[in-house]
Parts: structure tokens; C-alpha cells; sequence
């Protein structure tokens, strides 16, 4: 148990009942903390011995542009769906392969996502889409669960000592609609407002799957780690959402990362028990990090 430890918490009662459960207490408002799991896009920080990274460093790893030209730097732009900055630039290359998502560049959970079938779908997108996006072409060929389109969310913990780590568990979230490539319905293609959870425990395909998965999210961890100013101290942290897709081959394509995935606690039952569980390990995990002790980090795999 950790009778005197500390928190500041405001993104999940999940984790702050994992705390409490471990003895831990939310520190005065003003006073430092053993751990700020702070929402610093939302509210003023708080200060931590142990606190996720700044804004713009999160930014970076949230942005879908940023995503896209981090992994083309270090060569792996080849994870992602073709992507294009621009439409001056999809025009440029002339590219076969609608359907087209046009995505706002920092926007989550089907928000600022237009699904299209041509270049005026594309430049209508754009206008109405407010800041940055991306074009990106659609995953030919999805695998398909219950003959639905899923995403898979992978847990991954970006440490500032390098040892980063990946969760085992995934969350499973399928389309609402059955799945058809000639339907551009967001509940067939992207919306997540009432989408089916499944653990990935009840994917038999999903061991060969997080193998490669985890090796694409080490890559992609070690193309930010000269980026992100936190890199190197000890004391930063990034609890983030991978979004994967798998293609009938079985071949991932990352989607998009979620600086700040959802760790709310009005959850439906699959969904919040795999976030129960994460939080758990992580606080335990925590705990090792503070003891300056090699933490249990049980439940996640080293990357």
C-alpha cells in the first residue's frame, strides 16, 4: 500500500479509484503531488513528481499532420494510409482509392471526420473542416468482425526514460452499421457515437496481430523521442491511444494517436472493465517509478 502519496487527477474516476484502492490521496489543490494526470489542454496544471508532458509536446503526438510527418521522416510513412497535406497536393499526385477521409488534424471519436468520394467531396471537406486536416485514403479491403469495420485501441505509455510500454489488452470498437465500401454513413465507416466493445481477447486473430502492432508503436515512439522535450527525464509521461486498423491480410495501419484517449468512467461494461484494469497496472506500475525501484509493470509489455 502507499498511505501518503498524492494525486492530482481530472481526466478519470477509473484511475482515482485505483489510487485510492492503493492507499494514495488527492493532494491539496495547490500543492504538489506524487502524480498530476492532468488534462493540460482543459485546466491549469498541476504540479507532480511524476506529470505527462507539456502541451506542445502532447500536441505533437496528438496531431494527425505532425503523426504523418514524424513517421515519414523516419521512414516508416508506409504505417499510415496514404496521407496528403493538401488538396493541392493530393491533386498533384492524382491518386486512385475513394473512398477519401478527410480528417481535422487534432479532433477525436468521429469529430471533424468527412468521408467522400471525389475531389469536390474532398475541397467541401476541407472548407467546412476548421484549422488543419489531412486527406487520407481509405484501408482497401478492412478485416471485418460480426461483418462490421473495428478499430483496435491499444494502450501506450511514452516514458521520458525510454522504456516505453504497450498494454496487452486492446479495446475492440465496431461500427454500428454493417460494413459496405460503397456506403460512405459515418456508422459504417468511422462514427464512434454508438459503436459496439469488444476485448481483444475475443479476437483469435489478435496475438499475431499486437506482435506487429507492438513493433510499428516502438518505431513510431522512437521517431518522436528526439522530437518531444520530455525525452529524457525521468519524471514525464504520456498514457496514450493507439488506433489501429487490420486489413484482410492481417496487416496494421495506424490510424491516428490519442494524446488524451478517453478514460471516463460512464463507460458501457467491456469498455470500462479493460480501462479498469489498465488503470490498476498503471498505478501500480506508478508506484515503481516514485520507489525508484524497478516497477511492476504487469499487464504491459516492454517496447
Amino acid at each position: 500500500m502507499s498511505d501518503g502519496r498524492t494525486f492530482h487527477v481530472n481526466r478519470s474516476k477509473l484511475l482515482i479509484a485505483a489510487l485510492e484502492a492503493r492507499g494514495w490521496a488527492a493532494a491539496a489543490e495547490e500543492a504538489p503531488a506524487d502524480l498530476a494526470f492532468w488534462d493540460r489542454y482543459k485546466a491549469p496544471p498541476r504540479a507532480g513528481r511524476l506529470q505527462v508532458l507539456e502541451p506542445k509536446d502532447a500536441n505533437q503526438i496528438d496531431g494527425k499532420r505532425s503523426l504523418f510527418r514524424t513517421l515519414r521522416d523516419a521512414g516508416h510513412a508506409n504505417y499510415m494510409p496514404a496521407t496528403w497535406l493538401s488538396l493541392k497536393a493530393w491533386e498533384r499526385d492524382a491518386p486512385d482509392g475513394a473512398p477519401w477521409y478527410v480528417k481535422a488534424s487534432h479532433l477525436s471519436g468521429g469529430r471533424g471526420i468527412h468521408c467522400v468520394s471525389d475531389r469536390d467531396g474532398i475541397a467541401a471537406a476541407l472548407r467546412d473542416i476548421p484549422g488543419q486536416a489531412v486527406i487520407q485514403r481509405s484501408v482497401p479491403d478492412p478485416l471485418l468482425l460480426d461483418a462490421r469495420k473495428f478499430t483496435v485501441r491499444t494502450y501506450v505509455l511514452w516514458l521520458g526514460t525510454g522504456e516505453h510500454r504497450i498494454y496487452r489488452e486492446s479495446l475492440l470498437i465496431l461500427q454500428p452499421q454493417p460494413w459496405d465500401d460503397a456506403d460512405l454513413d459515418p456508422e459504417v465507416q468511422f462514427l464512434h457515437r454508438k459503436p459496439l466493445y469488444l476485448s481483444s481477447s475475443d479476437w483469435d486473430g489478435y496475438g499475431a496481430f499486437f506482435d506487429r502492432i507492438a513493433a510499428m508503436s516502438r518505431e513510431t515512439l522512437a521517431a518522436y523521442d528526439s522530437k518531444l522535450g520530455g525525452a529524457g527525464d525521468g519524471s514525464r509521461f504520456q498514457l496514450t491511444g493507439f488506433d489501429y486498423l487490420c486489413d484482410a491480410d492481417g496487416r496494421p495501419w495506424l490510424i491516428e494517436i490519442n494524446a488524451w484517449p478517453n478514460f471516463g468512467w460512464r463507460e458501457r461494461e467491456t469498455q470500462r472493465a479493460i480501462k479498469q484494469r489498465l488503470m490498476a497496472d498503471f498505478a501500480r506500475g506508478v508506484e515503481g517509478m516514485l520507489d525508484g525501484i524497478d516497477p511492476d509493470w504487469t499487464g504491459f509489455d516492454s517496447l
